[in-house]
């Protein structure tokens, strides 16, 4: 079945190290956060990027394009040993360390101050990727990844979930991942005539959402949230506690803690916006399958 992109959701990305001429161009975008990394898993024996935490290192090794956002490049640093760099930092650099800063500088990272408060770092990032794909005449990104923008601090990561929105109709493909979550917004639309497991692609009066975990690395809890407002009249097919029209809504129902079948398409309309959210859950089969390549 071909499903129109702004539909299909697919996270094969996180389990398959495909070449980037293979799979598509693919953005990592790196922010600045508190939270700490987890340690890279100790019984895989080809080892990650300099220490990078497994799925950092993993989105780090498919990306055809790298930018941090001002304090990103810390983290970056931190974890390589300043060995990797990235292609471009960009924000108002009030959080890059000094050194840092020097450091990337001197190895010919194009450095972008930008001072405006009328974006955050992360929106200026964006723009200059979208900038990236105008410049290129080519091909669009396949997927732009933004790693740290979950957890830490609440007000942050309300601005990252904002920017799913914001940026919806600028990008292909915008996913929120840290090294426990994977977060991505999913536009209103009614499934076909024929109900959700109908052919889509706008045949039969509408489209429907199929989703495409990645069983080796997302485990099976997963959420529908209701970030615009109450979202009436969802349907899903694919989840262990699959909803048939309920309205999803702050202070009533929220899909949390749900779980999907590993293999199986997840399938969603909603009449509002709703953010799907998985839980990664890293694998020893799924290690030893990345050491062995």
């Amino acid at each position: 079945m071909d499903v129109p992109s702004p539909f299909l959701h697919d996270t094969a990305f996180l389990s398959e190290r495909r070449a980037c001429e293979d799979r598509g161009p693919f953005a990592l975008l790196i922010l600045n956060c508190n939270e700490v990394d987890t340690p890279a898993p100790s019984t895989t024996s080809a080892e990650p990027v300099c220490g990078m935490p497994p799925v950092m290192s993993l989105l780090h090794g498919i990306s055809s394009f790298v930018i941090c956002a001002d304090g990103g490049a810390n983290r970056l640093y931190d974890m390589s040993g300043g060995a990797q760099k990235p292609d471009a930092i960009k924000g108002d650099l009030d959080s890059i360390r000094p050194q840092v800063l020097k450091h990337y500088e001197e190895a010919g990272v194009e450095i972008v101050k930008d001072p405006s408060q009328d974006m955050n770092d992360l929106e200026k990032c964006l723009w200059y990727l979208r900038q990236v794909e105008e410049s290129s005449r080519s091909s669009r990104f396949d997927t732009v990844c933004v790693y740290g923008g979950l957890g830490g601090r609440f007000d942050q990561t309300m601005s990252s979930v904002s920017a799913l929105f914001k940026f919806l109709d600028v990008f292909e493909n915008i996913v929120l991942v840290d090294e426990e979550t994977t977060a991505t917004l999913l536009r209103p639309c009614r499934a076909p005539s024929g109900g959700l497991e109908s052919e889509g692609g706008g045949r039969g009066g509408g489209d429907v959402h199929v989703i495409r975990p990645s069983p080796e690395v997302e485990g099976k809890l997963c959420g529908l949230i209701p970030m615009s407002g109450p979202c009436a009249n969802v349907k899903t097919s694919g989840l262990k506690w699959n909803l048939k029209g309920e309205e999803l809504c702050f202070g009533k129902l929220v899909s949390s803690s749900n779980e999907f079948s590993p293999g199986t398409e997840v399938r969603v309309s909603n009449d509002n916006f709703l953010v799907w959210t998985t839980h990664i859950s890293w694998s020893q089969n799924h290690e030893e399958d990345i050491a062995k390549k």
